[in-house]
């Protein structure tokens, strides 16, 4: 990944954890931008040794409105992230 890239990813990071770390949603699944592209794309992130299996169904609305703050903006630099799982998120 270039150094641009992970510049942006870092940036979003920091303007969302806090918000984030005060919701049920374990840190693991915005720990990296491939987890959290994963989340996006399907809806789900299966458990590992990080943390716990996290599903869209499962989330509180408090949690729900937090992520979709943070996908908003993370949708601004990425044109197309979120499409997959803005649906699910709207059924919440």
């Amino acid at each position: 990944m270039d150094a641009a890239p992970r510049r942006a990813w870092r940036q979003w990071q920091a303007r969302h954890r806090g918000r984030l770390l005060g919701t049920a949603l374990p840190a693991h699944l915005w720990r990296t931008e491939a987890k959290w592209l994963y989340f996006l794309e399907h809806g789900h992130l299966p458990g590992d040794a990080e943390g716990p299996e996290v599903r869209v169904e499962d989330l509180s609305s408090t949690d729900v409105a937090v992520l979709a703050a943070a996908l908003d903006d993370y949708a601004s630099a990425h044109a197309t992230a979120g499409d997959a799982i803005r649906p699910l998120l709207a059924r919440r």
